[in-house]
């Protein structure tokens, strides 16, 4: 029966929403992903190899580096083992976003980034260890591919770059920490008397004096709760892909419900004991309004018990050979098994309703074609082939993978073409081509250039202050100007091109103090681009093509920013042999990057994040006599 009007109205959020209350979650998530970055590269985690002096006194190595006897270049792939699970996997866990649900997906990558970091803790191996690092970056491009959009759905509309800002904050503070807490401070408890803060004595003294593999155990106990969170609360859902006809499918399984589970072959036993476990742990916290005990027995099923059924009672006939199976779907159960398990894997928010009604429109077209196959009819499964089920469950699952890889490039094909969207991505990529190199060479080029004892101290420390500072205020900065795709390029180009004057100029001066003040500003500026950049990579699409957009930008800038720009500088510096002039070139692209953003001033830009459907939340299959609705009735629970 199909519900009444009043239960197609979007459901309520979850009891455990706020928007800040997310905001929160998702920024401290982001600062620990970054704290294992900044801990990798720390002195204390990442060590040093085994030195010997002229008297021929060796010291043993530390950290990774010294345990597993790496060599520099095996120590740097480590560093930046992570791109390549990155890479690989945010235009995945994009494309997944339109058949799973997206917070589900978050919390898959959570696990993977926890057991992954756990992993190199537990490392045993060099190729152990980078086989974990690279599955880290898996883990973490769920979360840096749908993560923002959720925050850009749910922040107020006069304060979403600000928002944004918040969360991009946590980059340079993350890897600060990870810096701090990963012991890149290494003194002797002797020489901290100095020191007057007791909490910064205690990180560093753990940094120090902890073994390296205490950083990665505590940064998956970190992650924990957060990947379990990920599974057991009401998820949210992203504006642009729940589809506004959800309700009424989820109406017709009701309806489908009532035919008996009773059919040959199937175990209908293991789906009874599903809702039974479901039904009653429920109706045991019903008066108490908790969504973790409902959510908790979801949990406790292991989800590759689902998917085998799914697989072997689902997929098993193809829905569009669905045709030869049936004339009436209330008189052929096996058609009904496959809408049932269907139903319980929505129930259990592993599959969104996509799939569910590609299902309904070939159970009606296999309906509408039935009785001019006569002869044809199997009745309940008996006599079907098993040769030919698993012949057509394997062209199936192909036709599948080609329709996927069909919608990722008509995806693909409409960001290519948004003049706004590769402009916008052009200019992070050489913005970041700048920034990557900054990172990696330039203690060394301070050092070299004004003879700093404590170079990486200094720029570090910049880098971070600066970083907070100037991503924060970026994101401000255009909300007061009124958050616009236009506005967002005006305070992209000038923000970049004083920002390049200032860094330009500091690398000019002699005189170090003078060096510091300009190179400070021209951070600061820069860093401001971090908010804006973001908002329009979300704004000027469709809400469905948020995901997606967050990975391509990510990929590139990676494939083509920072990853080519250190190998390619060294390149440089090797042929002219002067810091000065290597830093003067590749400061001087960060004017090529204000450019291309000018350019995206004068493009008809449209603020595409309200195009298509509101939100709605994925209903939940109920039994005949709603569980929500008064008191529970525990007669449903029996088998």
């Amino acid at each position: 029966m199909v519900p009444p009007s009043s239960s197609m109205d979007p459901s309520p959020p979850p009891s455990w929403f706020t928007p800040k209350r997310l905001l929160i979650i998702f920024c401290v998530i982001n600062m620990i992903n970054y704290v294992d970055r900044g801990a990798i590269a720390s002195n204390g985690v990442n060590g040093g190899s085994e030195t010997c002096d002229d008297k021929g006194i060796c010291k043993s190595g530390s950290g990774i580096q010294g345990e597993f006897d790496l060599t520099n270049f095996h120590d740097g792939l480590l560093s930046s083992a992570f791109m390549v699970g990155l890479l690989v996997a945010s235009s995945i866990f994009a494309s997944l976003a339109k058949s799973y649900i997206p917070f589900r997906l978050i919390g898959v990558g959570l696990s993977v980034w926890t057991l992954s970091v756990a992993g190199c803790a537990s490392a045993f191996s060099f190729w152990f260890i980078a086989i974990c690092r690279m599955l880290v970056g898996v883990g973490e491009a769920s979360f840096i591919s749908l993560a923002a959009p959720f925050i850009d759905d749910n922040a107020p509309v006069s304060q979403k770059t600000a928002w944004l800002a918040m969360f991009y904050m946590c980059i340079p503070t993350g890897i600060a920490l990870g810096y701090v807490s990963g012991g890149y401070v290494s003194l002797h408890v002797s020489k901290m008397s100095h020191i007057k803060c007791k909490l910064c004595l205690l990180i560093i003294w753990v940094g120090g004096h902890f073994h390296w593999r205490y950083a990665f155990w505590g940064e998956a106990l970190l992650m924990l709760p957060f990947a379990v969170f990920g599974f057991l609360v009401k998820p949210l859902q992203l504006k642009g892909l729940s589809p506004v006809e959800s309700k009424k499918a989820l109406a017709f399984v009701e309806t489908v419900s009532s035919v008996t589970d009773e059919v040959m072959g199937f175990p209908s036993t293991l789906v009874r004991a599903v809702r039974q476990i479901k039904c009653k742990v429920f109706s045991r916290f019903y008066n108490y309004s908790l969504d973790v005990p409902y959510k908790f027995c979801n949990f406790l099923i292991p989800p590759f018990v689902l998917f085998c059924i799914l697989k072997h009672f689902c997929l098993v006939v193809p829905v569009n050979d669905l045709s030869y199976l049936t004339n009436s779907l209330n008189q052929h159960k096996t058609c009904v098994i496959m809408l049932q398990m269907y139903g319980l894997a929505i129930t259990m928010d592993f599959l969104v309703m996509d799939w569910f009604n590609f299902l309904l429109t070939e159970f009606k077209f296999a309906d509408s074609k039935a009785s001019k196959l006569d002869g044809r009819m199997l009745v309940g499964g008996d006599g079907i082939i098993g040769d030919e089920l698993n012949k057509t469950s394997k062209s199936e699952s192909i036709h599948n993978i080609l329709n996927q890889l069909s919608r990722f490039a008509k995806d693909m094909k409409v960001l290519l073409v948004d003049k706004v969207y590769v402009v916008n991505v052009f200019g992070y990529i050489a913005y970041n081509f700048v920034i990557g190199a900054y990172s990696y060479w330039g203690p060394k080029a301070g050092y070299n250039i004004y003879h700093m004892k404590s170079a990486d101290m200094l720029f570090g420390g910049v880098t971070i202050v600066c970083g907070i500072l100037g991503t924060i205020s970026g994101g401000f900065i255009l909300d007061r100007m009124g958050a616009t795709i236009s506005n967002a390029f005006i305070l992209l180009s000038g923000a970049t091109f004083l920002g390049a004057i200032s860094c330009f100029s500091a690398f000019c001066l002699r005189s170090l103090y003078g060096f510091i003040v300009l190179f400070a500003v021209g951070e600061l500026l820069v860093f401001a681009t971090q908010a804006p950049v973001n908002y329009i990579c979300h704004h000027c699409v469709r809400p469905s093509l948020r995901p997606l957009s967050m990975a391509i930008s990510t990929v590139s800038i990676h494939i083509f920013g920072d990853v080519p720009s250190s190998p390619l500088v060294g390149i440089l510096q090797d042929h002219i042999n002067n810091w000065r002039d290597t830093a003067l070139i590749l400061t001087s692209i960060l004017f090529l990057a204000a450019g291309i953003w000018f350019i995206g001033v004068f493009l008809h830009a449209v603020d595409k994040s309200n195009d298509g459907s509101q939100p709605v939340s994925t209903p939940r299959i109920t039994s005949r006599k709603p569980l929500l609705d008064g008191n529970v009735d525990e007669s449903l629970c029996e088998v």
